[in-house]
């Protein structure tokens, strides 16, 4: 007997209009949310969002709120301007196993599904978990061949996902998100070759945008093949490895367990790409053992996989998106200050003189990945050294940096994030904690981003 050939999309939708909730979920979730909802207010401000909105203001107005601020637009222009927002300072949320922010595409598709009809957080709750579940299942088949290539993961894997996100808040029949899904790979695109530049984040706008239009559509009746994904010339073979095995692997396991309880999600607490946060995490156990030796450092060396380093390229960068994806720069700051804040963006820390000469000093090799199903392998932790004057090695490794799953962030880190970030009351990052007791999350959010 000949065995079916796996459609990829009739699987994630037959798991998008069936997966249940459990308490594990909404503790790991409840927290991210709001983490990433303070991102937004954060970003709202910043240059790229101010520019994403002056642009689609010229489009068209209407009643869709930019939260942290009293502006309006379409539902299709605000989807894209909260998104870039939340993801303005790469300070959100990010996963392993697909590489991607998926939340700042995830959640403000959502939102903008809720101006449709009334969502209850019990509601959100669910359709997260699955649109981040579908993320994490296609990058695991994918493998990171897929960022390694050059594509932007959140862009790619983030549609796809934010299309199953809502369409279990529309309450799509398995048809109908079936189509949903086909209908969001035709703009799941996005490349790392734009880190760096404001392209980066409005990336993310589109993708957040192509999931709440391919839900809309979808429901609608409009239809897409739906062999997209793992056909000889779709989403697998064209983006990434074409691999039988890793596509019949989603319908061995989705469903069946939960990728996102097993990888958990990465929390960040400072505001640069997650690749420099090992090294990061590494530089402050060694600067609490330099005491007042700082300024006898010659040279600093960090040996970390290379298809890490291949998207920080910038070391003496010119701008704050450059400064994002600037390891020296973070190490120089880190090195000299102790801390990395929106602060320090605002005040082009990368400029001053003191940073300038220990970039100089940093230098990076890197080292083929041992493993490009891992992320973030165990067996290859970030290493970094540091030499002094009169020839003393100091060294740390770090495997999984602050906010990984592994060594997370606890309330209180992300409470005092909150603040810094929004200006906000630590008060206001507790009562925003209570949102999936809400009966709508519209009416909560909105209240919620008031100044």
């Amino acid at each position: 007997m000949v065995a079916m050939p796996v459609n990829t999309t009739k699987i994630l939708a037959e798991f998008a209009t069936t997966a249940k909730l459990n308490d594990l979920l909404t503790k790991l979730i409840t927290p991210v949310i709001a983490d990433c909802f303070g991102c937004i207010i954060a970003g709202s401000n910043s240059e790229v969002a101010i520019r994403t909105y002056k642009s689609f203001e010229k489009i068209g107005s209407g009643d869709s709120i930019l939260f942290g601020t009293n502006k309006l637009l379409n539902l299709q222009s605000a989807t894209v301007c909260n998104s870039v927002a939340g993801h303005a300072w790469d300070f959100d949320d990010y996963e392993a196993p697909g590489s991607t922010h998926p939340t700042v595409v995830i959640l403000p598709a959502m939102l903008s599904a809720s101006h449709l009809q009334k969502t209850s957080g019990t509601e959100l709750l669910i359709a997260y978990a699955v649109g981040v579940e579908v993320i994490m299942q296609l990058g695991q088949a994918i493998t990171l061949e897929h960022y390694a290539r050059g594509f932007h993961s959140t862009a790619t894997l983030g549609a796809i996902g934010a299309a199953a996100a809502v369409s279990r808040l529309l309450h799509l029949s398995k048809e109908q998100t079936s189509n949903a899904l086909a209908i969001a790979v035709s703009q799941a695109i996005g490349y790392t070759a734009q880190f760096g530049s404001n392209a980066k984040g409005i990336q993310t706008g589109f993708a957040a945008r192509a999931g709440f239009e391919a839900a809309v559509l979808a429901e609608s009746g409009a239809t897409g093949n739906l062999d997209i994904i793992e056909s000889d010339s779709g989403f697998f073979a064209l983006l990434g490895q074409h691999d039988k095995d890793r596509i019949d692997s989603i319908e061995e396991k989705i469903g069946k367990t939960w990728a996102l309880l097993e990888y958990g999600l990465y929390l960040k607490p400072w505001p640069s790409c997650g690749y420099t946060h090992r090294a990061i995490t590494a530089a402050l156990d060694i600067r609490k053992r330099l005491k007042n030796q700082l300024d006898y450092i010659t040279e600093v060396r960090v040996v970390m996989p290379d298809f890490h380093y291949a998207i920080l390229p910038f070391k003496i960068p010119q701008n704050h998106n450059e400064a994002l994806f600037s390891l020296p720069a973070c190490l120089a700051k880190i090195f000299l200050d102790g801390t990395l804040t929106l602060r320090d963006y605002e005040n082009s820390f990368w400029e001053k003189s003191e940073i300038q000469q220990l970039i100089k000093k940093v230098f990076v090799k890197t080292e083929p990945a041992r493993n490009l199903s891992l992320n973030y392998d165990p067996e290859q932790p970030d290493h970094l050294s540091i030499k002094l004057e009169g020839g003393e090695l100091i060294e740390s490794k770090c495997a999984f940096p602050l906010g990984s799953p592994q060594n997370p962030m606890n309330l209180d880190q992300l409470s005092d994030k909150f603040q810094s970030i929004t200006g906000y009351s630590t008060e206001r990052f507790q009562n925003l904690l209570k949102w999936p007791q809400t009966s709508d999350v519209l009416k909560f959010f909105r209240e919620a981003s008031d100044h």
